[in-house]
This record gives structure tokens, sequence and C-alpha cells, in this order.
């Protein structure tokens, strides 16, 4: 029985010998890899933080660029509307309605014939 022992405590020794080889195999392989193919590591890290600040840069623009575009929008809704005003004011003031009280209590006549309208030329 001691004999056994012996020899399964001799092989589970032998067992955890290779064990400790092919662990240190694995470790200076890995380390070889790794100083053989340091610049690709390096680049491969460069490379992928250079991306990283490409795509937070981005956000950032498109984020600023949006916020532009929705004030230019409300500014653009406000002048729009602000023009409307002014036309219908230009209009209630270039009516008859309004022009000829104004004119008769300045003992103007009304014409007999109607008046010609003068086209203005279109600019572009």
């Amino acid at each position: 029985m001691i004999g056994k022992a012996r020899e399964i405590f001799s092989f589970s020794s032998h067992l955890r010998s290779k064990a400790k080889e092919r662990e240190a195999a694995i470790g200076k392989a890995t380390s070889n890899w790794v100083r053989l193919n340091r610049w690709l590591v390096f680049l491969f890290f460069v490379s992928t933080s250079s991306l990283m600040i490409f795509y937070v840069n981005n956000v950032l623009v498109v984020n600023q660029l949006t916020k532009e575009i929705t004030q230019l929008q409300r500014s653009k809704l406000r002048l729009e509307n602000q023009n409307n005003m002014l036309l219908k004011e230009i209009t209630h003031l270039e009516s008859a309605q309004r022009i000829c009280p104004m004119a008769e209590s300045m003992n103007m006549i009304r014409g007999k014939k109607a008046p010609k309208v003068i086209k203005a030329k279109k600019e572009q």
C-alpha cells in the first residue's frame, strides 16, 4: 500500500511539474509575442484612442450644430411672423376704406376715372 501511495504521490508531483512547465512556456510565449509585436500593440492603442477622440469630438460638434439649427429655425419663424404682421399693416394702410375718409376731410374730390395702378419692377 505504501508503494502505491508513493507511486500516486510521484505521479501527482510529476503532473504538477508538467503544469508549471506549461504555464512557464505559455508565459514565455506571450512575453515573446508582446516583445516582437510591441509596435503593433502600441499602434493598436494609439489608433483606438484616436478613434475614440474623433468619435467624441464628432458627437460634440453634431450637438452644437443641432442647437444652432434649432435657434436659427426659431429666429426664422419669428421673422416670418413679423413680416406677415407688417404686410397686414401695409394692406390696411393702403386700403381705400382708410384713405377715402381722410381725403374727404381734407376737401379732396373723388376722381371720375379709376386710378391707374403702377406696378413696381420686381427685384431679383
